[in-house]
């Protein structure tokens, strides 16, 4: 089966596009709209991201608290 021109040149457009955004160089990159940290790369920067996980746990806790109290308040009212 024969492809057109235009047709392989797409393919192979878009394979070395697959290949190329899988290299491993972009692997350690921040990504657009980046929702947690990247990778470690320093014991210190382990230490800030566990750090930042056990501070988040307990702003959740008090999160939840201070809105069960702010429900149970108004719902007295």
């Amino acid at each position: 089966m024969k492809f057109p021109l235009a047709i392989k040149i797409l393919l192979k457009t878009i394979l070395l596009f697959f290949l190329l955004e899988r290299h491993s160089s972009f692997l350690e990159a921040p990504a657009p709209w980046q929702c947690g940290f990247q990778t470690p790369a320093t014991p210190i920067m382990e230490g800030i991201i566990n750090f930042h996980n056990h501070i988040m746990f307990f702003y959740g806790w008090c999160w939840d608290f201070c809105n069960v109290a702010t429900w149970s308040l108004f719902d007295s009212l």
